[in-house]
């Protein structure tokens, strides 16, 4: 979740909205980013791949706190040693025939605890300008005075494109 203080966001958004109200907007940014990123904190995955050597996670792996694994549905859980398997890049995990509980291939059910990738500065940067979109939203699409004319950006346009950008999860087709 971003850590911005109110104070850090009123360094980069101009407004005379008073502290609560806009913590009440950060706390609804940040709301949003974690529905279209994911949370930063623990993410538990579980995978039904029987007979499978490598899997792929949702989202890039920062650190595996466990592994768990049933051979079969009706067996047991055992919780897998870190040398019973080997990430490879940030979201690819591959099953050893070595180490403590060494086997061929996954069990039928895993169950994978992990932290992924830390992208704070990314999550920092929308929640900003999320903020911003809120503070300068207009009711109207544009203005005239005399010979100006001012258009104004399309704030739900606006929160989407930078929220489909912000998205790190995989796609799966």
């Amino acid at each position: 979740m971003p850590t911005l203080t109110i104070a850090q966001i009123r360094n980069q958004v101009q407004t005379d909205i008073l502290d609560t109200a806009l913590q009440r907007i950060v706390d609804a940014e940040e709301k949003r980013i974690e529905k279209a990123a994911g949370k930063e904190t623990a993410v538990t995955e579980y995978k039904f791949a029987g007979g499978l050597v490598e899997f792929f996670t949702q989202r890039p792996i920062l650190v595996i706190t466990s592994i768990k694994e049933r051979r079969t549905k009706a067996s047991t859980q055992v919780t897998l040693a870190a040398d019973d398997y080997r990430i490879f890049g940030d979201r690819l995990i591959r099953r050893l025939t070595t180490g403590t509980n060494g086997f061929d291939f996954w069990g039928a059910e895993v169950e994978i605890l992990y932290n992924p990738t830390e992208n704070l500065d990314r999550r920092n940067q929308a929640l900003v300008e999320l903020v911003r979109i809120s503070v300068e939203e207009k009711a109207i699409k544009a203005d005239k005075d005399g010979d100006v004319t001012t258009t104004y950006r399309n704030p739900a346009r606006a929160r989407k494109e930078l929220l489909d950008g912000l998205s790190d999860r995989l796609a799966i087709a």
